[in-house]
């Protein structure tokens, strides 16, 4: 968003080290998601969602996804 990092306000929001299944929020970088061996797509969704709703949640603003999503 204009004017705001994504990972400042998803850091803002308490998401550092957030996780869904195998995949997680970075500790570093709150924009960043890594993933452990045996991660899915669907945690690395789920987690993107999750970040998505509590970045709205906190701040009122919502995040737009910069990756398409193949199926």
């Amino acid at each position: 968003p204009k004017g705001n990092s994504a990972g400042r306000l998803a850091e803002e929001a308490g998401l550092k080290k957030y996780s869904v299944g195998k995949a997680h929020v970075s500790a570093r970088h709150a924009n960043m998601i890594l993933t452990e061996d045996g991660a899915s797509s669907s945690d690395v969704a789920a987690l993107i969602e999750i970040m998505r709703s509590a970045v709205k949640a906190c701040s009122g603003i919502e995040l737009e996804n910069e990756i398409v999503f193949l199926e």
